[in-house]
């Protein structure tokens, strides 16, 4: 697992398909998960659709239980794209998914 952060227009997506490319990872943006999930439907994407209409931040064991529906069952080396974005981000990660 790694975990690439950095400030909003640093260049995280860019690097991480750099990175891709020239190796066998999986690319994750939490941000994008979050999109691709309301898009697809079910009951996660109706609780991330009404925090984001709220305008709102998607709460960290939200975004965590989402992330852990793309890794867990995913062998091989995962980049998370700006995640953690805070201390609360990262100590739900270690609650759940350590």
């Amino acid at each position: 697992m790694v975990f690439l952060c950095g400030g909003p227009g640093s260049g995280k997506g860019t690097q991480c398909e750099l990175i891709k490319k020239h190796y066998q990872v999986h690319h994750h943006s939490p941000g994008e998960l979050l999109r691709a999930e309301v898009a697809k439907g079910g009951a996660l994407a109706s609780k991330i659709k009404k925090i984001q209409d709220e305008g709102k931040l998607v709460n960290s064991e939200l975004v965590v239980e989402l992330l852990g529906k793309y890794i867990l069952n995913v062998p091989g080396v995962h980049i998370l794209d700006g995640f953690p974005r805070n201390f609360e981000n990262l100590d739900m990660w270690n609650k759940h998914m350590l």
